[in-house]
């Protein structure tokens, strides 16, 4: 663990603790998740996903949103002087239209049988994010971003490499914008604004994701699915060189064989396989225009460059 993480765990357990009661802890653990009780949904008592625990090595008490949140107070705190918190704060609520970006899905469509590869990207947000800054601004129509001044500290050490839910809990927390609250029965959804809300940074890195997607479909892939991509065993070398040269990213072949592919999420590839519905529609999302794609390109090599 790094030495930031250190700190920020030490003061996390020199909160007060509080005895849990019986009921409350049946809660956590065994009870089903609100949303299963509230539409009425059948659902094994098992712990919600959010409460599982998680760094077995370490056997911390705290959950990934714990020491995410609690890492991104103490690098603002760090880096930005407190007269510019305000602005900080001012900022982060404009453009909240660019939230509505989604992680890219393409489905070529048919049925597709032969020898194929499914290629992933390693920690794909993490990839892409470490590059930057968390209060970095997004010209979505040219793919330019400009750095920011709270950049992230001890992000290259392997405990992050490691620790999946905490470094993709970074992500979920400088998008979260709206809540469920229960009243009267009924489930209403309100609109939040956190102190760590960063439309810019959301969309800068899915838009990344989608120019990497329609690169990936004009080298012939079937399927997409956010950072992981099915292609002909043929092509599969030269996808990922092209993703190590042109956006310095690194990733792993998860399986090659025989196989059939019938949806996004009905496929067999050598020993693995998704089991959903089969899809004999395509799906072909709006991807970014060309001069975006090579916005985004050259700006990430300008930021890689700039950390070095």
């Amino acid at each position: 663990m790094t030495a930031l993480l250190a700190e920020i765990e030490h003061r996390l357990a020199q909160k007060e603790r509080v005895a849990v009661p019986e009921w409350t802890r049946w809660l956590i653990e065994d009870s089903p998740s609100l949303p299963d009780l509230v539409m009425g949904n059948r659902c094994a008592l098992e712990p919600p996903q959010h409460w599982r625990r998680w760094m077995p090595e370490e056997d911390l008490p705290y959950q990934p949103s714990e020491l995410a949140r609690g890492y991104l107070g103490e690098i603002t705190r760090r880096q930005l002087p407190k007269r510019r918190l305000e602005h900080f704060l001012w900022r982060q609520r404009r453009d909240l239209e660019l939230l509505s970006r989604r992680p890219p899905q393409f489905w070529t469509g048919g049925v597709h049988e032969g020898h194929f590869t499914y290629i992933d990207l390693d920690a794909a947000y993490w990839q892409i994010y470490r590059a930057a800054t968390l209060d970095l601004i997004y010209d979505a129509s040219d793919g330019h971003a400009s750095a920011g001044r709270v950049e992230w500290l001890e992000v290259d050490q392997p405990w992050w490499a490691r620790n999946k839910q905490a470094r993709n809990s970074v992500v979920g927390i400088c998008r979260a914008h709206r809540s469920l609250r229960l009243i009267n029965g009924c489930v209403h959804q309100q609109q939040r604004r956190g102190f760590f809300l960063q439309p810019h940074l959301w969309a800068w890195i899915q838009d990344t994701l989608g120019a990497i997607a329609a690169e990936a479909v004009d080298h012939g892939a079937l399927v997409v699915q956010t950072d992981g991509f099915i292609l002909p065993s043929d092509r599969a070398r030269e996808w990922q060189d092209h993703l190590s040269h042109r956006w310095n990213l690194t990733s792993r072949v998860q399986a090659s064989g025989l196989g059939i592919v019938q949806g996004p999420v009905c496929w067999q590839v050598g020993d693995r396989s998704a089991t959903g519905r089969p899809a004999r529609n395509p799906i072909q999302p709006q991807f970014p225009p060309p001069s975006v794609r090579e916005g985004l390109a050259r700006n990430r090599e300008w930021l890689l460059e700039r950390r070095r």
